[in-house]
């Protein structure tokens, strides 16, 4: 009997390294987010990596949706960037399909470079058919940014199909065409918006009929527009060029 104490208190020690041993090696102490990074996730996209190289948000995602994710938006701190896949050019296998994974660099903006800890959440995310999930309203801008590219890229599809059936044409008439009608007026704008969207976009600043991220996508259409028509200018086959232009804003504005 006398050695029971001492067999008790060493069944109990090796109790006690077993518990601490397993803990150590739980999986769940290897999945957590760096000590640098707080991240809060609103989607069903899965970070399965975050890491902190320098100024850039290192950002591993995988698609845990029933449906291909054509774009998705992460902020870190006020500043947002904004993935969207649709503009790819050669295949319409874009986006991340179902199960599939997606690493992305976002740079951190230099007035969180110094934070101790960033604070970045994955907001929300379009899928192939339009649809969305995570914040409503980050997920409302990112469809107004998209119906402001749709809106030019009808613009120039326009004066395409005059232009693309002739064998010679002016260049300049061309561009300049094309220079009115992505430089229509607000009120212009608002009926194409209402023609691609007939219950319309509303501005939640309150700043005019026009959302700023609408304005966004215009802009930026319209830069791109001009790149494509500037290159297609100086193409020794214009007429050519001008069909892979009209073929490329085709695919684009179904998927837009």
């Amino acid at each position: 009997m006398r050695f029971l104490p001492t067999f008790l208190f060493v069944a109990i020690l090796v109790l006690c390294l077993g518990i601490f041993v397993s803990t150590k090696t739980s999986p769940s102490q290897n999945t957590q987010e760096p000590a640098d990074i707080k991240l809060t996730n609103k989607t069903n996209l899965q970070v399965v990596k975050a890491k902190r190289d320098k100024n850039v948000l290192l950002l591993t995602l995988m698609n845990k949706y029933a449906k291909r994710v054509t774009a998705f938006a992460v902020t870190i701190g006020s500043f947002r960037f904004t993935e969207d896949f649709v503009s790819n050019e050669v295949s319409d296998d874009f986006g991340i399909n179902p199960n599939g994974s997606h690493e992305r660099r976002i740079p951190i903006p230099s007035s969180n470079a110094n934070d101790a800890v960033i604070h970045a959440t994955l907001q929300a995310v379009i899928f192939e058919d339009k649809a969305g999930d995570g914040d409503p309203v980050v997920f409302e801008d990112m469809r107004d940014d998209r119906l402001g590219q749709a809106v030019q890229i009808k613009r120039s599809l326009k004066i395409l199909e005059r232009y693309v059936h002739l064998e010679k044409f002016d260049t300049s008439q061309l561009r300049s065409e094309l220079e009115s009608a992505w430089g229509a007026t607000e009120s212009e704008t608002v009926a194409d918006l209402r023609e691609l969207r007939p219950l319309g976009t509303i501005n939640r600043n309150g700043n005019g009929p026009l959302s700023t991220y609408v304005k966004d996508g215009l802009e930026n259409a319209k830069a791109d527009a001009k790149r494509r028509f500037d290159e297609a200018a100086q193409s020794p086959s214009k007429r050519d060029s001008l069909l892979r232009i009209k073929a490329h804003y085709q695919r684009l504005l179904k998927r837009l």
